[in-house]
Parts: C-alpha cells; sequence; structure tokens
C-alpha cells in the first residue's frame, strides 16, 4: 500500500511500484471495477506483458533521470566559477574530520595549512604538499576543497587620511546666549555664598 500510494518521483516520472513490478498496484477496488475476461489470461502471457513494460518503464525512467540531472546541472553552473589555482600556490585543505579529544566541530578550525601546490591533475584537481614539513598529501585534492592563502605578514599599511591645513588665525568661538546666561548664574550663586560666609565669620567673632 506504501508503494501505491507513493507519488512518482519528480525525476523517474513513475511510482516505485511500478518500477519494481512493472505495473501499478491493483487495489480491492481495482480488482472489483475490472472485467471478468482478464482473468483467463494465459500465465506465460501474462509475464511477457509483465516483463515487457517492467522494460519500457525502466527506459523512460532512466531518460528522465537524465534530462533531470542536465537541468540540475545547467543551473548548479550558473552559481558556479571555474578555480584559478596554479602551480607554487599557497592554499588551505578543508578538514572534514573533527581530531581526536575535540567534541564540538565548530570550535575546530575548517582549513588547515598552509599547502603549496606541486602538481595540476585533470578534473580541476590538485596535488599538495605541506609548507611547515614539506610532507606531500596521500592524494589528489578537489579545487572544491581548497582555498587560496592569504599570507597575514604580507600587508600593506592601511592610508592615511590627509591633513587638513591649519590656519593662522582660527575663528573664535561663537558663545550662545544660553552659555552667557549659565556663567551669569554661577557667578551670582558665588556671590551669594561668600557674603553667607562672611556672615558667619562676623557673627563668630562677635560671640567670642
Amino acid at each position: 500500500m506504501a508503494f501505491r500510494n507513493s507519488p512518482s518521483t519528480q525525476s523517474t516520472e513513475y511510482s516505485p511500484f511500478s518500477m519494481v513490478f512493472g505495473k501499478e498496484m491493483n487495489l480491492p477496488f481495482d480488482a472489483s471495477v475490472l472485467p471478468k475476461d482478464n482473468l483467463s489470461k494465459d500465465a506465460k502471457h501474462h509475464l511477457e506483458e509483465i516483463i515487457s513494460n517492467l522494460k519500457i518503464t525502466q527506459d523512460l525512467a532512466a531518460e528522465n533521470i537524465k534530462l533531470k540531472q542536465a537541468k540540475m546541472k545547467e543551473r548548479y553552473d550558473k552559481n558556479t566559477k571555474i578555480p584559478e589555482f596554479r602551480l607554487r600556490d599557497k592554499v588551505l585543505l578543508k578538514e572534514h574530520v573533527v581530531p581526536v579529544g575535540r567534541r564540538s566541530p565548530k570550535l575546530v578550525d575548517k582549513f588547515n595549512g598552509p599547502y603549496y601546490i606541486t602538481d595540476c591533475g585533470p578534473n580541476f584537481t590538485y596535488k599538495l604538499r605541506r609548507c611547515s614539513d614539506q610532507k606531500e598529501h596521500k592524494s589528489m585534492v578537489n579545487a572544491s576543497n581548497l582555498r587560496q592563502y592569504v599570507d597575514p605578514t604580507d600587508f600593506r599599511d592601511p592610508p592615511q587620511a590627509p591633513e587638513r591645513p591649519v590656519p593662522d588665525n582660527p575663528p573664535m568661538r561663537k558663545i550662545t546666549n544660553l552659555q552667557i546666561m549659565i556663567k551669569m548664574i554661577k557667578l551670582q550663586t558665588m556671590r551669594v555664598q561668600i557674603q553667607i560666609l562672611t556672615v558667619i565669620m562676623e557673627m563668630n567673632q562677635t560671640m567670642l
């Protein structure tokens, strides 16, 4: 029942049951609706018909798969770029295995190296050798697992902003009315404080 209820896949355009048995599954409802004259077929003729249908179904499914794969490849190639690695280029190698003793893959560096390219193979594959100990990598590596290495010591000084010329007579800063009022209030409060202090000192002298 699961094979019958499963819809046809997008690549083959056939249900899994028809791909295996060469026909669609007959449900109890289908058996009751089918005419009775189909039940008197010869077993050999029935077997040959099933094999013929199975062969046709498999051939059509294979052609549909090739067409879908071609469309998927065309869609994938739109966003891909041809790698431009050359001999003696320094690269980083992508690590797919978490080292022993480290549990979280998030805390592990995704790329290891640097390596330099010693040979170029077919289908954008490269032979690598480690820069630190000159140890050669065992197998060829595809360009999808490589990244260009940028030497941290090879950098340029950041560009400096041009200095602005300072005028000989810089303009005086403008003082707003609010700033003048604040200064006057501060002076008045200082005067009041001085007057209060003088009065307190006089009272102390008279008491003595």
